[in-house]
């Protein structure tokens, strides 16, 4: 096998591994991998929209821990964002390059991954009322987050794929709505919910409202069976400082701004924001830490600095914009409605951490690349095709 398919494979087992909570494997076996194919004479790098914001922002990274009062994490996190951004996105784009039907697959795989982790999470999940669905090692807000994508990845193919595989698209969205309705996580509610109207509005018509359907009716049948549960949550739901005063949410955003102008230009460092908000606050680092802000652009405002953040939000806004590209340009085709699944993805997981943080770790940051590598490099083979130059792949 050469190199090339070694890469796909990773990615695809990557894919599968995504819903578990457990995509930086995939991404330490492509980190080995990367050696082997520079031996092996694979490009090193292919253009796409992506590659200016992302050197700014490795910048502005760079910067922030150079004067961060907090260098050794700041100078940890840098190193394991960037890596994990060159990594992840080079495999990804080089395997969609060179591959006409490899974002599909990532996707079926992706796909897949979430069933079975949706029945898991169900089937794991305590005896008691109070309980959550979760996996060690994803909480059940992390876990709201991969069962909001993997909704949103089922549907997309249910209105690509034909006939019987559809059908099989439409079962495995069952387990997912289940398991996320179980995480009680309000952001991840609110992601789907961002992505399904995504799919609504670039879709196919019919095909979307079926799969939707099948989302209500199994909405509607989890809610019934697991009423007592639900009951027992919603005072939770509703109580938007359900960690006491000083650690909800609000009071945290409250903090931020305070945060910000303390460090405007260069910011306190990539993942130093427990320390800046003990800092801030008086408490003690060590003691009931806040790991970050529930808000992205609030955190990469106190870490990078507001220039970091503008190049941070440059970067997301490119990626965004590669996966529309890629939709209208083929709209009317199943490739077409890959990109559109993925621009639904992409802005599923930026909804959610509107409100939550789970990207600042290492397994939904490896994601969130890997969607923005598939955009960028959808958008680079959709205009080739649109050029007559289809067949030329790496």
């Amino acid at each position: 096998m050469d190199a090339g398919r070694w890469r796909e494979s990773l990615l695809l087992l990557l894919a599968l591994q995504i819903s578990f909570g457990h995509a930086a494997v995939g991404a330490a076996l492509l980190t080995v991998l990367l050696v082997g194919e520079l031996f092996a004479g694979e490009p090193r790098w292919a253009r796409t929209p992506l590659d200016r914001a992302l050197i700014v922002v490795t910048l502005a990274a760079a910067a922030s821990a150079w004067t961060s009062p907090w260098p050794a994490p700041a100078w940890a996190s840098f190193g394991f964002f960037t890596v994990g951004a060159l990594i992840i996105l080079r495999a990804t784009v080089l395997a969609t390059l060179r591959s006409a039907t490899f974002s599909r697959r990532f996707l079926q795989w992706w796909g897949a991954g979430g069933a079975i982790t949706g029945v898991i999470a169900v089937a794991t999940i305590g005896q008691g009322l109070n309980a959550r669905a979760q996996l060690p090692g994803l909480g059940p807000n992390g876990l709201g987050t991969t069962m909001a994508l993997a909704l949103v990845i089922v549907l997309g193919l249910s209105s690509v794929d034909p006939g019987r595989r559809r059908v099989v698209w439409y079962a495995a969205a069952l387990p997912v709505v289940a398991a996320l309705i179980l995480t009680f996580s309000r952001g991840a509610w609110l992601a789907a919910g961002v992505g399904i109207g995504v799919l609504l509005v670039s879709g196919r018509g019919h095909r979307v409202w079926q799969g939707v359907g099948v989302v209500a009716m199994a909405v509607v049948v989890s809610l019934l069976a697991l009423s007592p549960r639900w009951f027992w949550h919603t005072p939770r739901l509703w109580d938007l400082a359900e960690r006491g005063q000083t650690l909800s949410r609000l009071a945290v955003w409250r903090v931020v701004p305070e945060m910000i102008v303390a460090r405007p230009l260069l910011g306190s460092g990539l993942g130093t924001f427990p320390l800046a908000f003990a800092e801030a606050t008086g408490r003690h680092p060590d003691v009931d830490p806040m790991p970050f802000a529930h808000n992205l652009v609030m955190n990469a405002a106190v870490e990078l600095g507001l220039p970091g953040l503008a190049a941070l939000l440059a970067l997301l806004g490119v990626g965004v914009a590669a996966a529309a590209r890629w939709h209208r340009r083929r709209r009317a085709g199943p490739d077409g409605r890959i990109g559109g699944t993925i621009l639904a993805a992409v802005l599923t997981m930026l909804g959610h951490q509107m409100v939550d943080g789970t990207i600042m770790g290492v397994h939904l940051a490896v994601t969130l690349f890997a969607l923005l590598g598939l955009a960028a490099a959808g958008d680079v083979s959709s205009r080739r095709d649109t050029a007559g130059l289809g067949g030329q792949r790496l």
